[in-house]
């Protein structure tokens, strides 16, 4: 049996519970297991700054099924319905996706950090300049000389 450590994100003001991670999970996340390691004195619960509640829960829902795949399996039925359940799920914004992106990133954790990217990269492939601008509510700051420009530089692209 795993120790739970438990964990609050101290700038989550939204939601400030706590959250539990068996401590075996640590392997996927260098920065929490750094904050533990490094903890002054032996504590209960341990701060997680910068990061809101909903993406260290999603992050270690992920690892934990990821954790539980058997590696020469990687492509699990368990993995993958979840990891399409999630894509699939209408309640999953842009912002929740950049976060957990950045949060990944940040925490160095490789697994959620390649989800999350892949996640991204379904929603941008095979649509156009401007179908991805819609679906992340980007801006296009080109003139039209700039997109001129642009298209008579990479004309192979258009063939």
């Amino acid at each position: 049996m795993s120790t739970k450590l438990i964990f609050r994100c101290v700038d989550d003001l939204i939601d400030p519970s706590l959250i539990e991670m068996d401590e075996h999970l640590l392997l996927y996340v260098d920065k929490l297991k750094e904050i533990v390691a490094t903890a002054a004195q032996p504590c209960n619960v341990f701060q997680i700054p910068d990061y809101q509640t909903r993406d260290v829960k999603l992050m270690i829902e992920y690892l934990t099924i990821f954790h539980e795949t058997p590696k020469e399996d990687e492509f699990s039925y368990q993995l993958q319905d979840w990891e399409r359940e999630f894509e699939n799920s209408h309640d999953i914004s842009n912002e929740l996706l950049f976060s957990g992106t950045v949060m990944a990133n940040k925490l160095k954790c490789k697994a959620w950090l390649n989800f999350c990217c892949k996640v991204i990269a379904n929603k941008i492939k095979g649509k156009s300049p401007d179908e991805i601008r819609a679906t992340f509510g980007l801006l296009d700051d080109l003139t039209e000389k700039e997109k001129a420009d642009i298209k008579r530089e990479n004309q192979w692209i258009y063939n």
